[in-house]
């Protein structure tokens, strides 16, 4: 893909949501990484750069407070304190 030498991440989001209208909602909230480390949204684009996009949870659409809650069994180090 070209792109401008200055192109943000916040810019490069907002392309991709023009350019394929589809993934416009995914873009609010999809994790970038620039050369395997992630990305803010000001960060400018290096050229060459390896753009990694990592899509939003499938959790997101779904409500949290139906999540079931699990709670791990450790032993008490003292007993005396159980």
């Amino acid at each position: 893909m070209d792109i401008p030498a200055d192109l943000t991440i916040q810019g490069l989001k907002d392309k991709l949501s023009t350019d394929y209208p589809n993934l416009k909602q995914s873009m609010q909230s999809v994790l970038i990484t620039i050369n395997r480390e992630y990305a803010f949204d000001e960060a400018v684009v290096p050229p060459n750069a390896e753009i990694g996009m990592f899509p939003p949870s499938p959790v997101d659409k779904l409500s949290i407070c139906n999540l079931p809650t699990f709670q791990p069994s450790i032993p008490s180090p003292n007993p005396k304190l159980t």
